[in-house]
């Protein structure tokens, strides 16, 4: 099979899309930016996961890690949204611990788990990807401008 071939049949984390993504970023919706999924995918988790806290907390308790790790996903969320390579890494990390966590204290929720974790695993990589070709291009041209 020809190299192209490979690319398209095995193109889970190829860096081409990546730069492709990131040398047309300007042009690009929103719905576009690999950054962007995963920003909205921390959102929704975040929210919902709010949501049913409140609905099945009991009188006279508060639950205080529900509600800092909701809050620790929208600040890393709204960095993400920023492109900040260390964010994405750090948000990826930390949802990883969290899938882990809930695999060894629920071991029959692991299949959704690791679905779960590959594709944000995919989109942190992809992120991270385009964050640093974006910061590549960006000194490229602030070089350029230097010697121009």
């Amino acid at each position: 099979m020809s190299e192209a071939g490979n690319k398209r049949r095995y193109g889970f984390f190829f860096k081409e899309k990546a730069v492709r993504q990131a040398r047309n970023y300007a042009d690009l919706p929103f719905y576009k930016k690999s950054k962007n999924y995963l920003t909205t995918f921390f959102v929704v988790i975040s929210v919902s996961g709010l949501f049913f806290v409140s609905i099945e907390m009991v009188p006279g308790e508060f639950p205080t890690i529900e509600v800092i790790g909701a809050i620790i996903d929208l600040i890393l969320a709204g960095f993400v949204f920023f492109n900040r390579r260390w964010a994405i890494i750090l948000i990826g990390v930390v949802f990883s611990v969290a899938q882990v966590t809930i695999v060894v204290v629920a071991p029959e929720t692991m299949a959704f788990s690791v679905v779960f974790l590959l594709i944000v695993t995919r989109m942190c990589y992809t992120s991270f990807l385009v964050a640093s070709e974006l910061k590549r291009l960006k000194k490229e041209e602030k070089i350029a401008d230097i010697f121009s």
